[in-house]
């Protein structure tokens, strides 16, 4: 692994990147296509959907004159009955659809429910989301596996809370199924966040769907590393929950969790919350001013775990951001202390704010086993706030 520039202890840019393994973004399709290329057999696949919607598949036959006068009669005879739901809550929960007919020779076509969420104007729920529903609405709960979720605080804006929302689990933990043409595994996780207000309804979700193939010979380097995930959103002062699952397709389980939002406004000066760094990756594209992990061609990879294995060499990532009114240069302070004594504290001059308003800063660490407490102070003029970290750096 490469080193980063300043000793530590000290304060600088982010330095070089280190080698990752990343899957390929997934571009936003229809539940049609989706459905059908996330199994192994799409055929299949859109047969169960086609029935599941009170349909049929035509495959497999040139003799489609009988088929499409059944489609045709169909269209002829076809009633569509819509109701408005008892309950406008859009919790995120399955509701079941149940159609009785008061005389006879009549058929009814529907689905057996569907689950209360708010359409965000992005796309449909796709099949990966709906499994994630699906575990998120068993109880209890399931947890097949073990994975971390975790919300980072960054700036306030437009009187809303930017937060990060980060999913950290070993690959390992996922069923990894052989391929026997081509010496491959194949690998499907999906990710989901609901944010979820007060009175239990969505106001937010956050989803990714991971389908990858990892040929054999590499499969013994891919299974040690950690899939993670990040994905910020902006929220209204409140109290929020954040439910997430990860769903492990080939293997058929599901794990779930929860974190909660404490959302205080700020007022346009502050701190972000202290993030682990495991590396840095350059950027192929210009840095997106949405997302808080990314700056000046760079992209921080958290850690969302605070015990960290021997021979990791961790960094301290953070953003201020000052008052642009306030003409008072802002001050830092970084105390580090290890095993509860105070180790070095530092005051390192201020830059200034970057394009965005925020000033983003990164702490190289000691890598010497023991337990860590970062407390990084900002001022400007009579305004101050706090915030702390604390991590674990086990011993070999």
């Amino acid at each position: 692994m490469e080193r980063l520039s300043p000793p530590p202890g000290q304060i600088g840019n982010l330095g070089p990147p280190t080698l990752t393994i990343r899957t390929a973004e997934q571009s936003h399709q229809d539940d049609y296509v989706r459905f059908a290329v996330s199994s192994a057999n799409p055929q299949e696949a859109i047969r169960e959907l086609a029935e599941r919607t009170g349909g049929f598949l035509i495959a497999n036959t040139n003799n489609v004159d009988p088929l499409l006068a059944h489609v045709m009669e169909e269209v002829d005879t076809h009633y569509e009955i819509a109701y408005p739901p008892k309950s406008e809550r859009e919790d995120g929960h399955f509701r079941k659809i149940e159609v009785k007919l008061a005389r006879t020779g009549l058929r009814v076509e529907t689905r057996s429910g569907y689950f209360a969420v708010p359409d965000t104007g992005v796309h449909p729920l796709t099949p990966e989301e709906i499994a994630g529903l699906r575990a998120l609405d068993t109880q209890p709960r399931p947890h097949g596996f073990d994975y971390l979720s975790r919300v980072y605080r960054f700036r306030d804006s437009g009187g809303k809370g930017q937060y990060a929302i980060a999913f950290e689990m070993p690959i390992s933990n996922l069923t990894a199924t052989p391929q026997a043409a081509g010496h491959q595994r194949r690998l499907h996780a999906s990710l989901l966040a609901l944010v979820k207000n007060t009175n239990g309804e969505i106001v937010d979700r956050v989803s990714k769907d991971v389908p990858s193939e990892v040929t054999d010979d590499h499969w013994d380097t891919v299974r040690v590393e950690q899939m993670t995930y990040q994905r910020a959103i902006y929220l209204p002062p409140g109290r929020y929950t954040v439910e997430t699952v990860v769903v492990d397709h080939e293997g058929n389980r599901a794990s779930t969790g929860v974190v909660q939002i404490e959302n205080r406004p700020e007022g346009g000066f502050g701190l972000s919350d202290l993030t682990l760094v495991r590396r840095v990756e350059d950027l192929a594209a210009p840095a997106d001013p949405a997302d808080p992990f990314e700056y000046a061609g760079k992209r921080v990879l958290p850690f969302v775990t605070t015990h960290l294995l021997p021979g990791a060499q961790p960094f301290v990532y953070f953003v201020i951001y000052p008052q642009p009114e306030n003409a008072t240069k802002a001050v830092l302070r970084v105390r580090l202390l290890k095993d509860g004594r105070p180790l070095t504290t530092l005051r390192p001059d201020v830059p200034a704010p970057d394009a965005s308003g925020g000033i983003p800063l990164i702490v190289t660490l000691p890598t010497k086993p023991g337990t860590y407490e970062v407390r990084a102070t900002i001022s400007q003029g009579s305004r101050t706030t706090e915030r702390t970290l604390t991590f674990t750096l086990a011993g070999s």
